[in-house]
Order: structure tokens, then C-alpha cells, then sequence
């Protein structure tokens, strides 16, 4: 009489077959990937060049050497995206003693500050001695706002940001809600510092230290130096710093 096989025994088997339906969905998988991973990962890499190449804009290719131009530097745009911007950029590249053509197509398409800049900002007291701090521009928002858009163009054709009469409401938002956060929210022991105030400006209380004039106004550098062509005395004030 034939023998019955151990319960161990049809465990056993049962296993084997589960391991063997495993291993063949296994392979059959490993096929799947080997035939289908090439074009999906050609694909993958297809998506990341649009994101970067969105990302560092004007739609170019991601290679120099495929026809894509720097943003900076004496490899890129004509005429800069910024004046203070580029200066800076070149200032960078000249303390480092890079060679601007071995600088990759990110490096010349970011935004570079000198190393000085960055050591005089170290040597400054970090102690926190304002809650709340701004500075910066706000009366050209302001007056981008305000003015009908024949007069916005005739006033500023030619500075940065000029043609923005309709769009950029981020940066419109942004400067009109830091002006309302420190009417609310702004004491004695905060600062506000707005670069581009005229005479027609009121001041909103104690933490304000806005004055016409008293500080560096990047944007109207070639009125403020009489350097209408952009030389040296024009390119100085760009680098110069409020202490």
C-alpha cells in the first residue's frame, strides 16, 4: 500500500510551488524592466532637460555647446538681466581666477556674490537687536500701481522691470503686504527701511528710517551719480553698501 505523504512533506511542496511562481513573476518582471526601463529612463531624462532648462529660462538648451548662453558673465546676455547683478557676477569670477569658458552652464546662469561682500557681511554683530526687519524698494511698486500705464512707460523705459506694467503682481503683493504687516504689527524695536521713498513719503512710526536720498538706491544709480552712460562712477554706486 502506497505510503501518505507527512503534513511537513505537503508543506514543503506547497512552498516549493509558491517559491517557483515567484521566482517566475521574477523574471518575468526583470524582462519587463530590461525592455521597458531604457525608454522610460530616456523619457525621465527628456522631463528633467525641460525642468532645468525652464528653470534657467530664455527656453535654450541645456548645453553650451549645444547653442545655450550663460546669464551672466563675459559669456552671457546682452544687454544683463541686472546691471548690480552682473557686477557682482564679475566680481566673483575675478577673486576666484576661474576662466569664465570653464564655468559650467549652471555656474554662469546663477547669481555669484565676491567673497569680500560675504566676509564683510560675517564681520557685522549678529546680535538680534530687531524683531521684524526690512529693506528694501517699495515706491516703485507703488507708482507702478498708481500711474496710468502711458506715464509708468514714459517715466521708466529702459530700467529693469519697465515693460511689468500688467503681470508680477508676486512682487506687487509682496511689497504692498510689507508695508501693511508693519502698520500693524511694526514696534520701536523693529526696522523699516524702504530705499526708494521721495518727499511725498510719511513716515508710519518709530521703526521708520526711510529719507529721500539717504540711501543707496540701486535703481536710479545713473540719475543719483550723473552717470547717464553706465561708467565707472555708476557702476561704483551699484557695489557700494549702507552701513
Amino acid at each position: 500500500r502506497q505510503a501518505k505523504p507527512s503534513p511537513a512533506f505537503k508543506s514543503d511542496c506547497v512552498l516549493s510551488s509558491f517559491s517557483q511562481r515567484v521566482s517566475a513573476m521574477l523574471v518575468v518582471l526583470a524582462l519587463l524592466i530590461t525592455l521597458v526601463g531604457l525608454p522610460l529612463h530616456g523619457a525621465l531624462q527628456g522631463l528633467s532637460r525641460i525642468s532645468d532648462a525652464e528653470a534657467l529660462s530664455d527656453g535654450a538648451a541645456i548645453l553650451r555647446t549645444a547653442g545655450r548662453s550663460c546669464l551672466f558673465g563675459p559669456n552671457g546676455r546682452e544687454p544683463p538681466l541686472t546691471d548690480i547683478a552682473e557686477d557682482f557676477w564679475m566680481l566673483a569670477l575675478n577673486e576666484s581666477g576661474l576662466d569664465a569658458d570653464s564655468i559650467s552652464l549652471y555656474g554662469c546662469s546663477v547669481p555669484k556674490m565676491p567673497v569680500h561682500i560675504l566676509q564683510r557681511a560675517q564681520a557685522l554683530s549678529h546680535e538680534k537687536v530687531h524683531n521684524f526687519n526690512f529693506q528694501g524698494s517699495y515706491m516703485w511698486e507703488y507708482y507702478r500701481q498708481v500711474l496710468p500705464p502711458s506715464v509708468w512707460r514714459a517715466l521708466t523705459e529702459g530700467d529693469p522691470g519697465w515693460n511689468a506694467t500688467v503681470g508680477n503682481k508676486g512682487q506687487t503683493a509682496a511689497r504692498n503686504w510689507v508695508v501693511e504687516f508693519a502698520k500693524a504689527n511694526f514696534s520701536d524695536r523693529d526696522l523699516l527701511k524702504i530705499t526708494d521713498v521721495d518727499y511725498s513719503w510719511k513716515h508710519l512710526g518709530p521703526y521708520d528710517v526711510s529719507e529721500p536720498g539717504k540711501f543707496h538706491n540701486t535703481r536710479e544709480a545713473d540719475l543719483i551719480t550723473g552717470d547717464a552712460e553706465k561708467g565707472k562712477r555708476y557702476h561704483e554706486y551699484l557695489l557700494a553698501i549702507d552701513e
